[in-house]
């Protein structure tokens, strides 16, 4: 009995679940929709589909740290994530992002 009762405390919170959903599914999907949008459409410099490719980053960034610091978020590798893990996705994540951001302007003709 002590077994499905631990198994029962170990499971993550339904919030938790949908935090990880959202930073590893739903906001790259976001910030990839709005990129290829800004690049097929010559959205112009800035646009509304700039202010959605930046609020789909921070919503990442925040939801990710909420995870860790109060749903004991994990990794994908489902290891348990630290803040050092935060930071790092952080990073990445502007990088890839700003990077992903020009190109998407280059190709849609506002920095060429």
């Amino acid at each position: 009995m002590e077994n499905s009762q631990s198994d029962v405390s170990s499971a993550p919170a339904p919030a938790g679940c949908l935090l990880r959903l959202f930073w590893m599914l739903v906001g790259n999907g976001l910030l990839y929709l709005s990129l290829v949008l800004i690049a097929s459409r010559h959205a112009p410099l800035p646009s509304y589909l700039d202010v959605i490719a930046g609020a789909a980053v921070l919503a990442m960034i925040g939801a990710r740290r909420v995870d860790i610091v109060r749903f004991g978020g994990r990794t994908v590798q489902d290891e348990p994530a630290s803040l050092a893990d935060w930071r790092r996705f952080s990073l990445l994540l502007v990088v890839v992002a700003a990077v992903s951001w020009l190109i998407a302007h280059f190709i849609s003709g506002n920095l060429g």
